[in-house]
Protein backbone atom coordinates (compact mmCIF):
# COMPACT_ATOMS: atom_id res chain seq x y z
CA UNK A 1 0.00 0.00 0.00
CA UNK A 2 2.75 2.56 0.77
CA UNK A 3 4.13 1.90 -2.70
CA UNK A 4 0.79 2.85 -4.31
CA UNK A 5 0.64 6.03 -2.24
CA UNK A 6 4.21 6.89 -3.27
CA UNK A 7 3.38 6.22 -6.94
CA UNK A 8 0.26 8.40 -6.70
CA UNK A 9 2.34 11.21 -5.22
CA UNK A 10 4.86 10.96 -8.04
CA UNK A 11 2.10 11.04 -10.65
CA UNK A 12 0.51 14.04 -8.95
CA UNK A 13 3.87 15.84 -8.83
CA UNK A 14 4.36 15.06 -12.50
CA UNK A 15 1.02 16.62 -13.35
CA UNK A 16 1.84 19.68 -11.29
CA UNK A 17 5.19 19.96 -13.05
CA UNK A 18 3.48 19.78 -16.44
CA UNK A 19 0.72 22.20 -15.45
CA UNK A 20 2.89 24.85 -13.80
CA UNK A 21 4.56 26.11 -17.02
CA UNK A 22 1.15 26.31 -18.65
CA UNK A 23 -0.06 28.91 -16.17
CA UNK A 24 -1.27 31.79 -18.26
CA UNK A 25 0.96 34.77 -18.90
CA UNK A 26 -1.86 37.00 -17.70
CA UNK A 27 -1.88 35.27 -14.30
CA UNK A 28 1.87 35.71 -14.02
CA UNK A 29 1.65 39.36 -15.04
CA UNK A 30 -1.08 39.99 -12.44
CA UNK A 31 1.62 39.46 -9.82
CA UNK A 32 3.98 42.01 -11.38
CA UNK A 33 2.55 45.30 -10.09
CA UNK A 34 3.92 44.39 -6.66
CA UNK A 35 7.27 43.67 -8.32
CA UNK A 36 7.50 46.87 -10.34
CA UNK A 37 11.01 47.63 -9.07
CA UNK A 38 12.17 44.35 -10.65
CA UNK A 39 10.58 45.25 -13.98
CA UNK A 40 12.63 48.43 -14.15
CA UNK A 41 15.59 46.19 -14.96
CA UNK A 42 13.94 45.14 -18.24
CA UNK A 43 15.20 46.55 -21.50
CA UNK A 44 12.11 48.73 -21.79
CA UNK A 45 10.76 51.56 -19.65
CA UNK A 46 7.71 51.13 -17.45
CA UNK A 47 5.44 54.18 -17.28
CA UNK A 48 4.99 54.91 -13.56
CA UNK A 49 1.41 56.18 -13.85
CA UNK A 50 -0.16 52.90 -15.00
CA UNK A 51 -2.87 51.12 -13.04
CA UNK A 52 -2.28 47.41 -12.30
CA UNK A 53 -4.57 46.43 -15.22
CA UNK A 54 -2.82 48.83 -17.62
CA UNK A 55 0.56 47.56 -16.43
CA UNK A 56 -0.50 43.99 -17.21
CA UNK A 57 -1.39 44.94 -20.82
CA UNK A 58 1.68 47.14 -21.24
CA UNK A 59 3.94 44.24 -20.23
CA UNK A 60 1.99 41.86 -22.47
CA UNK A 61 2.55 44.24 -25.41
CA UNK A 62 6.27 44.49 -24.66
CA UNK A 63 6.89 40.80 -23.93
CA UNK A 64 4.23 39.08 -26.04
CA UNK A 65 2.60 35.80 -25.23
CA UNK A 66 2.21 32.23 -26.31
CA UNK A 67 1.15 32.98 -29.90
CA UNK A 68 2.18 36.62 -30.27
CA UNK A 69 5.60 38.23 -30.49
CA UNK A 70 6.11 41.12 -28.11
CA UNK A 71 7.54 44.45 -29.15
CA UNK A 72 10.91 43.57 -27.61
CA UNK A 73 11.23 40.42 -29.72
CA UNK A 74 10.20 42.27 -32.87
CA UNK A 75 12.67 45.06 -32.09
CA UNK A 76 15.51 42.59 -31.43
CA UNK A 77 14.85 40.85 -34.75
CA UNK A 78 14.90 44.16 -36.57
CA UNK A 79 18.10 45.31 -34.87
CA UNK A 80 19.78 42.05 -35.93
CA UNK A 81 19.13 42.93 -39.57
CA UNK A 82 19.95 46.62 -39.25
CA UNK A 83 23.21 47.83 -40.81
CA UNK A 84 25.85 48.27 -38.10
CA UNK A 85 26.19 52.01 -38.64
CA UNK A 86 22.46 52.51 -37.97
CA UNK A 87 21.92 50.10 -35.05
CA UNK A 88 22.06 52.65 -32.22
CA UNK A 89 19.69 55.09 -33.93
CA UNK A 90 17.26 52.31 -34.92
CA UNK A 91 17.26 50.86 -31.42
CA UNK A 92 16.47 54.28 -29.95
CA UNK A 93 13.61 54.79 -32.45
CA UNK A 94 12.23 51.29 -31.80
CA UNK A 95 12.27 51.73 -28.02
CA UNK A 96 10.60 55.16 -28.20
CA UNK A 97 7.95 53.84 -30.58
CA UNK A 98 7.39 50.73 -28.44
CA UNK A 99 6.90 52.92 -25.38
CA UNK A 100 4.39 55.15 -27.16
CA UNK A 101 2.42 52.28 -28.72
CA UNK A 102 2.44 50.30 -25.47
CA UNK A 103 1.16 53.29 -23.53
CA UNK A 104 -1.84 53.51 -25.85
CA UNK A 105 -2.32 49.73 -26.19
CA UNK A 106 -2.71 49.23 -22.45
CA UNK A 107 -5.78 51.47 -22.21
CA UNK A 108 -9.34 50.12 -22.04
CA UNK A 109 -10.65 48.90 -25.40
CA UNK A 110 -13.32 51.60 -25.44
CA UNK A 111 -10.83 54.46 -25.36
CA UNK A 112 -7.63 53.20 -26.94
CA UNK A 113 -6.89 54.32 -30.47
CA UNK A 114 -4.58 51.47 -31.46
CA UNK A 115 -6.14 48.12 -32.31
CA UNK A 116 -4.84 44.63 -33.01
CA UNK A 117 -4.95 45.01 -36.78
CA UNK A 118 -2.73 48.10 -36.57
CA UNK A 119 -0.21 46.23 -34.43
CA UNK A 120 -0.12 43.35 -36.92
CA UNK A 121 0.23 45.71 -39.86
CA UNK A 122 3.03 47.69 -38.24
CA UNK A 123 4.84 44.56 -37.05
CA UNK A 124 4.62 42.96 -40.49
CA UNK A 125 5.78 46.15 -42.19
CA UNK A 126 8.80 46.39 -39.90
CA UNK A 127 9.72 42.71 -40.23
CA UNK A 128 9.33 42.81 -44.01
CA UNK A 129 11.45 45.94 -44.36
CA UNK A 130 14.13 44.55 -42.04
CA UNK A 131 14.28 41.40 -44.15
CA UNK A 132 14.19 42.95 -47.64
CA UNK A 133 15.37 46.58 -47.31
CA UNK A 134 16.95 47.18 -43.89
CA UNK A 135 18.38 50.47 -45.12
CA UNK A 136 14.77 51.79 -45.25
CA UNK A 137 13.89 50.94 -41.64
CA UNK A 138 14.25 54.50 -40.44
CA UNK A 139 11.69 55.66 -43.02
CA UNK A 140 9.21 52.96 -41.95
CA UNK A 141 9.74 53.73 -38.27
CA UNK A 142 9.13 57.43 -38.85
CA UNK A 143 6.02 56.63 -40.94
CA UNK A 144 4.58 54.47 -38.17
CA UNK A 145 5.42 57.16 -35.62
CA UNK A 146 3.64 59.79 -37.76
CA UNK A 147 0.61 57.52 -38.18
CA UNK A 148 0.51 56.97 -34.42
CA UNK A 149 0.82 60.69 -33.71
CA UNK A 150 -2.11 61.35 -36.07
CA UNK A 151 -4.22 58.80 -34.22
CA UNK A 152 -3.37 60.19 -30.80
CA UNK A 153 -3.92 63.87 -31.62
Amino acid sequence: MPYARYLSALVLMGLVTVYAPLQSVADQIDQRPTEQHEMQEKSYSIPPELTPEELKWYVKFQEGGLLVDGWQDIAAGIIEKTPVTEKAAQEELLQALGYKIGLEWCKDNEIRKVDTSMLKEWGNKLKDTAKKNPENLDVVLLDINSELDSLLN
